[in-house]
């Protein structure tokens, strides 16, 4: 028979099989015998939740070079009962005997059961009776028949890691292939596997280290750029008030972390990442200090965030081990949040954040507010309050003591400045002033603030440190804190969004440029350079070096940052015929030689959710080449008319055109 077609089978449709009664997939589902079918053309019923199973299964039946491999009995010669990765080539042999059956022409839909069962024995997370991804399932088939198929009977042990030092990608590209085939050689493998070439360029030396790993899937974005990326205005304020607020608009993607925004903004300000603190803020007060591993989907569209300079690094979390009532330690920082009142206690303006020492008095905590203020506000106080010293380090704070109590030295009080410092509570609301401090987190508990008197504050920071007050004796004027200019970033980035809203379709060559585009490794994923000696949020580029057989696309359409899960509805418009692959291959063809490919398998994803979605294919028969939509047990022939592109597509199978 022609190569990638199917041979005719001879199988009595009175073959029965092995009854499992008390399995949960022996139940209820039943083969459908017909007088005549089309061999090839054979539902597949659903055996509670196995779409994703069935919709994989049709494609796969389609690819000529592995079903007749399968029905003509060579992969028997194969199998390998000595591999522990293995299955002692039951799960190739109950492929096989699937095959038959679906090829068999006796059949209008078949009850996969003991094919269901095999794979659940060798693989435990498809033993429950949940949805899976499609993609996942085919993974674990195809990789559990390359271990049934494996010829290499005694895998060495390799420990050699090639390095590429300068050499040239095809002599490296052929060690590590050859590496590869020491421990793996299968049918599989020829036919499914193809090579990666992964770049990586150091941000800082432009040290390069170059890769070759097999790969069977090429994932692709399939996200358009409004997907991609989302774009966040922050409100600068610079450690110099009389500077005016500078609006910045950070492009970063929607799956990056908040260091990755805290870098933004450090970038566009030209300061140090660790000196920007970042806030939401809502209605005069931090409405949320995100912590540094969140991920920027937790802000929302009308959030209003803040990047504040600060004039050094902050200090890390506080130690667990610490105890409560231990005393502070000279030269220890805390960061403090600042919220704004007008006479009436109403929060004004926005907070104003500075990193202070932890054992600050209260005389040079409001001398240094008074010198950090916008120059109108600020007042010329005494003499003396430029004559401050530290006060012993000695002297610790006690929470209980009262904020009333009388100081003994004769120095400038709050009455000389135009606002007082108070206490608030977690949700920036005034506390009361003449009491005591509360112990139960009314106002911040006795490990966030303690105060002795008028001289001398321990400040003892919470999460994301100290909360403070400032009640101004007369309002000021909102220009003094909130006059704003746009960075160009602002116009750039809008300009952006205008053109990225009017390219809501993808082509698969767009997707196939995004493959290899060159990206930004993010904060979490640092790749260490062995020139720099330090881990790099370096630059890493993907190209095929190598193209299979059988080209299996899947389409990035699922997006999980955290807890929030979405799935991209991207119209994707792919080729059914002659897609070209050189472009994207990293090496020049042979002359004469070409990477042409054919579509033969859709595999669909319905739904807007992973768990609930449903798994159909579109399949072109391997043998007439005519077009079939298989959904579970219905099989129905469709024109290639109907194979139209569709945000539904999920995986795309190419066959090599010879």
């Amino acid at each position: 028979f022609p190569p990638g077609k199917v041979p005719a089978i001879d199988w009595d449709p009175a073959t029965t099989e092995a009854e499992q009664p008390r399995h949960p997939f022996a139940a209820r589902a039943k083969d459908t015998v017909a007088d005549t079918a089309t061999p090839g053309v054979c539902g597949l019923q659903n055996l509670g939740n196995t779409c994703f199973m069935n919709a994989a299964l049709q494609c796969l039946s389609h690819c000529g070079l592995l079903t007749a491999f399968f029905l003509s009995g060579n992969f028997v010669a194969d199998i390998n009962t000595k591999n522990p990765l293995g299955h002692n080539g039951e799960l190739a042999k109950q492929y096989a005997k699937l095959l038959r059956k679906l090829w068999s022409g006796h059949y209008n839909a078949l009850a996969p059961r003991e094919f269901r069962i095999a794979l659940a024995t060798f693989c435990p997370l498809l033993q429950d009776m949940g949805q899976h991804d499609t993609q996942e399932f085919l993974m674990t088939l195809l990789d559990g028949l390359h271990e049934d198929l494996n010829l290499v009977q005694d895998k060495p042990y390799i420990t050699e890691e090639l390095e590429s030092n300068g050499c040239a990608d095809d002599v490296l590209a052929s060690q590590a292939w050859r590496q590869y085939l020491l421990r793996n050689q299968s049918f599989i493998v020829d036919t499914f596997q193809g090579q990666l070439k992964s770049t990586i360029r150091c941000n800082r030396c432009d040290n390069v280290s170059v890769t070759f790993d097999p790969v069977t899937f090429f994932t692709l974005p399939a996200q358009t750029a409004m997907d991609l990326y989302v774009v966040i205005p922050v409100y600068f304020r610079s450690r110099d008030y009389d500077e005016p607020l500078i609006k910045f608009s950070c492009r970063i993607l929607r799956t990056a972390s908040l260091i990755d925004l805290q870098s933004c903004v450090a970038h566009q300000a030209n300061i140090p990442r660790d000196c920007v603190a970042v806030r939401d803020i809502f209605q005069g007060r931090v409405f949320c200090a995100f912590d540094r591993d969140e991920t920027v989907d937790v802000i929302r569209v009308n959030d209003e965030i803040f990047g504040y300079e600060l004039m050094e690094a902050p200090p890390g979390p506080e130690p667990k081990d610490r105890p409560p009532a231990s005393p502070p330690v000279d030269g220890e920082k805390v960061l403090v949040t600042f919220t704004q009142f007008n006479p009436e206690h109403q929060r004004i303006l926005v907070p104003m954040i500075f990193v202070l020492d932890r054992h600050i008095s209260t005389r040079q905590l409001y001398a240094f507010i008074n010198a950090h203020l916008p120059s109108p506000l600020r007042c010329n106080v005494l003499p003396q309050a430029g004559q401050v010293t530290e006060e012993s380090p000695g002297s610790t704070a006690n929470s209980n003591v009262p904020l009333t109590e009388e100081c003994t030295e004769e120095l400038p009080g709050p009455e000389d400045y135009p606002f007082s410092i108070m206490l608030v509570n977690k949700e920036s609301v005034p506390c009361d002033m003449t009491g005591r401090l509360s112990k139960q987190g009314t106002c911040l508990d006795d490990r966030q603030l303690s105060v002795h008197a008028w001289c001398r504050l321990s400040l003892r920071p919470g999460m994301h440190g100290i909360m403070l007050g400032i009640k101004w004796h007369t309002a000021p004027d909102d220009g003094a804190f909130l006059s704003l200019v746009d960075d160009e970033s602002v116009a750039k980035n809008e300009q952006w969004i205008k053109q990225s809203s009017k390219n809501t379709q993808l082509t698969l060559k767009d997707c196939w440029d995004s493959f290899i585009e060159e990206e930004q490794l993010g904060e979490n994923d640092m790749w260490y350079c062995n020139r720099c000696k330090e881990h790099r949020a370096a630059f890493k580029r993907l190209q095929v070096f190598r193209a299979p057989r059988i080209l299996i696309i899947h389409l990035k359409r699922f997006q999980y940052t955290g807890s929030y899960r979405r799935k991209i509805e991207s119209h994707v418009d792919y080729p059914l015929e002659g897609l070209d692959l050189a472009p994207y291959i990293a090496q020049s063809l042979p002359r004469g030689q070409q990477a042409i490919y054919d579509l033969f398998g859709i595999t669909h994803h319905l739904g807007t959710s992973i768990e609930f979605g449903h798994y159909t294919a579109t399949v072109k028969h391997a043998n007439t080449d005519e077009w079939y939509h298989y959904d579970d047990s219905d099989a129905t022939l469709c024109t290639e008319a109907d194979v139209h592109p569709a945000s539904s597509a999920y995986l795309l199978f190419y066959r090599l055109r010879d």
